[in-house]
């Protein structure tokens, strides 16, 4: 819903593993040697204006 639906960004940091999730861009990036973060980092962009086609529903089980 957040960044099909409402258009915005998914980022995690974990160990050593970047997940990005935006603009139909679905990335896992191994960060094997070059950075390690003990523990878990989650960013959220949500957007203040929506699309005028986003619909809640469309996304409930």
């Amino acid at each position: 819903m957040l960044v099909e639906g409402m258009k915005g960004a998914f980022f995690m940091l974990s160990g050593q593993a970047f997940h990005r999730f935006e603009n139909a861009v679905n990335d896992y990036i191994d960060l094997h040697n070059i950075f390690r973060w003990d523990g878990t980092l989650i960013l959220l962009r949500i957007p203040v204006n929506l699309p005028n086609d986003f619909n809640y529903i469309d996304y409930l089980e």
